[in-house]
């Protein structure tokens, strides 16, 4: 009977990664059974598969990885808050962060190029999109925002535009290259994910930081005061602890038991089946000493 909490407990733990598990499993299993993509073209790196060097799209996969970051440092930090009961920055932070992964899967598939084509359109008009849903995002949570480091992410919604700008607007009006326009929008790019990697890690940082100290305040008023902090007991620990001994000792009082160095009433020889006068003498009995046989 005891083992049985013990093996629920264990199956869920289990049970996330069975399920992700059998996700990847039915991908694998779906890509060995069809034969129309090359195999290598799935499992490795675009670099090796293409045999380019090492160096082609690091920075690309410094803006996936900016992206990917604030996506954790923004659903991590929000579900905590959501533990904590405040409601305000938790939707904040998820919000945040389903716009993080909404901009990590158009890097990450190339979903601005794809939309672009298959509507006929301009890559810019659905980078503008992005762009609008973060300046939405921006205005619905100002409240909560100018709480946090609000800069931050206002200089990264604004270097994120301007890497629009840069691929469409600008060369048009300035009359430069294509290769130096991808460079400037690649660096306003890279630099507004970093401001928006940076943004949600620390505001996440802060939150999660003023959570534990005011649940360290609360837990200290239910301390008790004497020992340090770093020993005392809670109180109702210490109260249940107490409760413990003193039934305890209670108890063994009745056998004639010590607990803990404390001497009850000892049990005597006619109970261990010998004959003893001791069980008998009053105190005053047996200060006097026995008459020889």
């Amino acid at each position: 009977m005891p083992k049985k909490p013990i093996l629920d407990a264990k199956a869920a733990t289990a049970l996330p990664i069975v399920v992700l598990w059998l996700f990847a499993l039915t991908f694998l299993a779906i890509l060995f059974l069809q034969d129309s993509i090359q195999y290598e073209s799935l499992l490795l790196d675009p670099e090796i598969a293409a045999t380019t060097p090492w160096y082609v799209g690091i920075l690309w996969g410094f803006t996936i990885l900016g992206w990917a970051t604030a996506s954790v440092a923004a659903l991590g930090s929000g579900w905590i808050c959501k533990l904590a009961g405040r409601t305000g920055p938790s939707t904040m932070l998820f919000r945040g962060g389903v716009l993080s992964l909404l901009y990590l899967a158009n890097d990450l598939f190339q979903l601005g190029q794809r939309f672009a084509a298959f509507f006929n359109t301009s890559e810019a008009l659905f980078a503008g999109g992005w762009i609008a849903a973060s300046a939405l995002w921006l205005f619905t949570e100002r409240t909560e925002l100018k709480r946090t480091r609000v800069e931050l992410v206002a200089t990264a919604i604004a270097a994120l535009a301007s890497a629009v700008a840069m691929t469409s607007i600008v060369p048009a009006l300035l009359d430069i290259g294509k290769e130096q326009a991808l460079v400037a929008s690649s660096a306003a790019e890279l630099l507004g994910v970093l401001a928006w990697a940076q943004y949600f890690v620390l505001t996440g940082a802060d939150i999660v930081r003023s959570i534990l100290m005011n649940l360290r305040a609360q837990s200290a008023k239910t301390q008790v005061d004497s020992p340090p902090a770093e020993t005392r007991p809670v109180a109702a620990e210490s109260a249940m602890a107490q409760s413990a001994l003193t039934e305890t000792v209670t108890t063994a009082a009745s056998k004639g038991l010590a607990v803990n160095g404390l001497v009850t009433n000892p049990p005597s020889r006619t109970d261990l089946g010998q004959p003893s006068t001791a069980a008998t003498l009053t105190p005053r009995d047996r200060s006097k000493k026995p008459a020889p046989t």
